[in-house]
């Protein structure tokens, strides 16, 4: 396990690195934003996985406008000015906007991708209704993070700072799988300081969406903006 932590931080520090964590979009450098460099002026989106829901019905659900949902595709360098971000370019993005979405299918997960104002009411609850199972992950530009996992229309874990803080048996069964297989608490840092790729790792470990970024360009993907 310590091995496959020690390979997922190699990934994290090259820009050119094999596999993308798919709550992580790349900014008009290539780069992945939040993961290469995590700092004030690199935002992630938020992140919501739900399984056995296609994106359409979860895009609607995640507050996009149903009919502003398109087929996109994510263009390989972002064309905008500095603060661009592939996300924005795929989706259309112009000036006044201010939500963009983005959905794809990966096995019986699907990944929404949220940039904008937090919504009133975070929607992995209702994502997670019918019997499914949600989660959510975002961070502001203080570097604070949340996470929330969601099972059956009910809150089944939140934390307003890094899961590591946590010990493993406080977290439940499948959430602790994810960290213990990503190697959290075998990092010398774990539980203290700010650290927003960790939970976003989490997330997709425990939905098993790590894939190269140019697989994701090749998935059939929505998006919208509004």
């Amino acid at each position: 396990m310590a091995n496959r932590a020690a390979d997922r931080t190699r990934i994290a520090a090259n820009s050119d690195g094999l596999r993308c964590p798919h709550g992580v979009v790349a900014d008009h450098r290539g780069g992945l934003v939040g993961v290469v460099s995590v700092s004030d002026q690199d935002g992630l989106p938020t992140t919501r996985d739900v399984r056995g829901l296609d994106a359409g019905a979860a895009l609607a659900v995640a507050g996009a406008p149903a009919g502003a949902v398109a087929a996109v595709t994510l263009p390989q360098f972002a064309a905008g000015d500095e603060q661009a971000t592939l996300l924005a370019d795929a989706v259309g993005a112009q000036p006044g906007d201010l939500e963009l979405w983005l959905g794809f299918e990966a096995g019986e997960w699907t990944v929404v991708l949220h940039e904008g104002m937090p919504l009133v009411e975070d929607p992995t609850v209702a994502l997670s209704g019918d019997g499914r199972e949600a989660l959510s992950c975002s961070t502001n530009i203080e570097g604070d993070t949340h996470l929330r996992y969601a099972v059956d229309g009910g809150t089944e874990f939140f934390v307003l700072e890094r899961i590591s803080v946590y010990a493993p048996g406080e977290l439940p069964e499948r959430l602790r799988a994810a960290a213990e297989a990503d190697g959290i608490y075998e990092r010398s840092d774990a539980g203290s300081g700010r650290c927003p790729a960790e939970n976003f790792r989490v997330i997709g470990e425990l939905a098993g969406l790590l894939f190269p970024l140019d697989a994701l360009r090749r998935r059939p993907l929505l998006g919208a903006r509004a």
